[in-house]
């Protein structure tokens, strides 16, 4: 049954889609939904002037799913099962823009006609999908002991060992026989000496010296076959602009970085923003609700549920100065862009307004430095923006500042060691691009990239480590990366022409 279309309104970026820079090309169709087919849970949408694909349909708010054909401008979608009688909301977003949308009534369902005849008999079916993968096999037996190591060196010789105890003294020898009665016979001469006693038991080994000392270093080896010098083709010259006759060479700059896993959110989701306070993170807002608000603490790696925003928001920033949390801009429900401010106290749990910002967006970004908060780029009436405002929460001002190198929106922003890092985003497709920038200066940096390319995410920084958290990049990320900035290093390899 064809159902009319109650009504259908056509958002402002419209433009954006069909690529107008202004209102004036009033004599550029726009799109519209001219007429919804319902059947059971099979739905056709006649459309006219739509864009390229790909298109999102949502019923109700929840994405179907949905085949489009831009030549027949027809849009065909699989409804939920069980839908009652009633008015239901049909949205087609491009983008992640929404620039289409109707009501559709459904009624009751007529009564049941009488059965058609039998049709024809249906092909032979597909066949089946091929089975899973069978478990893995037993262990395999264990390798065989490897071989023993060489001896090692043999120890100096021990001490030698004390000398043996003194053999026992020999026996006197037999008195001489008497004389004859006359003059005294000479003396009996001294009995021979005793046997020596036996050989005492040899000592036990002396105790193993110390190591000698480590021999002195060899003298260095000669010099490149291939170059002058020393220069040898390929070698790595950490110096700055070297130079050498017969030589080419090239530039190399890497980052001593790292990443590392951490606790996904109680909650996931993407569109969210964070900022620290007192060595915790919040996680503020984004999909869902819009307003939820989590703590993380790094120490025990752990999350809790805090009080919820003032202003439900998807795709805000925020940034934390004297110990308060300010969350800015973003999305509402009715997916209008806001420049609202609000700040949070954690140690009180709760929300107060501030002055809005200059300039409405959302999937902006924000980090604090030097007391001063600063809104990054996003995406406002004119599409992704390098936009940069400086706002003093002591004057509750806002000031236009230097843009960003590259315009991006849905990144994350974080400050750390007095620079801010801008850490991936949407630049036409998920990028895992970190820039640093430098308030002291007012330059920007290539650094180190996310192991995770993705949009819609947050960062946050405790010490000396920023955290990236949660995001998108084709389905919702509880995935949380610390990264650790380090110096950038720069050197040349050179090459024999």
């Amino acid at each position: 049954m064809t159902r009319p279309i109650l009504h259908f309104k056509a958002w402002c970026s419209i433009a954006v889609l069909l690529g107008l820079t202004s209102l004036a090309h009033a004599a550029i169709p726009l799109p519209a939904i001219k007429n919804t087919a319902v059947n059971g849970t099979a739905m056709t949408v006649q459309v006219v002037n739509f864009p390229t694909g790909p298109l999102v349909v949502k019923f109700n708010d929840a994405t179907v799913n949905a085949t489009y054909d831009q030549a027949a401008q027809t849009i065909k979608a699989t409804l939920p099962a069980g839908l009652g009688p009633g008015t239901y909301l049909l949205a087609i977003y491009k983008s992640d823009i929404p620039f289409a949308l109707a009501d559709v009534a459904i009624g009751a369902a007529g009564a049941t006609g009488p059965a058609g005849p039998q049709g024809p008999k249906g092909d032979k079916g597909d066949p089946g999908a091929a089975g899973t993968q069978g478990p893995a096999g037993p262990q395999g037996p264990q390798g065989a002991q490897g071989v023993a190591g060489p001896v090692g060196p043999q120890g100096p010789p021990g001490q030698v060992g004390p000398q043996g105890q003194k053999g026992d003294k020999g026996d006197r020898g037999d008195a001489g026989p008497t004389g004859t009665v006359g003059p005294q016979g000479p003396q009996g001469e001294s009995g021979a000496a005793g046997q020596a006693g036996p050989k005492g038991d040899k000592g036990d080994p002396g105790v193993t010296g110390p190591q000698g000392p480590i021999g002195p270093q060899g003298p260095q080896g000669p010099a490149g076959q291939d170059g002058a010098g020393g220069l040898v083709s390929g070698a790595l010259v950490a110096a700055g602009s070297p130079t050498a006759p017969g030589y080419t060479f090239t530039g190399l700059s890497f980052s001593l970085d790292a990443w590392a896993a951490k606790a996904p959110m109680t909650t996931a989701r993407f569109g969210l923003a964070a900022a620290e306070v007192g060595g915790k993170i919040y996680a503020i807002g984004g999909s869902g609700s819009r307003d939820v608000v989590e703590e993380y603490d790094p120490v025990s790696n752990t999350w809790t549920t805090k009080s919820p925003m003032l202003t439900g928001r998807n795709y805000p920033a925020a940034a934390a100065v004297g110990g308060k949390i300010y969350a800015i801009g973003g999305i509402d429900s009715n997916f209008v862009d806001v420049t609202v401010v609000e700040e949070y106290d954690p140690a009180a749990n709760a929300w107060v307004t501030k002055a809005p910002m200059l300039t409405a967006r959302r999937y902006l970004a924000a980090a604090a430095v030097g007391g001063k908060i600063y809104a990054l780029g996003g995406f406002g009436s004119g599409g992704p923006t390098n936009v940069v405002e400086e706002y003093d929460p002591v004057s509750d001002t806002w000031t236009t500042m230097t843009p960003m190198p590259t315009a991006r929106y849905k990144l994350a922003a974080a400050e750390a060691g007095g620079k801010i890092y801008a850490i991936g985003g949407d630049n036409f497709g998920y990028v895992d691009i970190v820039e640093e920038y430098d308030p002291a200066s007012n330059t920007w940096t290539t650094k180190a990239p996310m192991p995770t390319a993705r949009l819609e995410l947050a960062a946050a920084a405790v010490g000396d480590k920023i955290y990236a958290i949660g995001g998108y990049n084709g389905e919702f990320l509880n995935v949380v990366e610390a990264y650790t900035p380090g110096p950038r290093l720069t050197g040349y390899i050179l090459y024999k022409n």
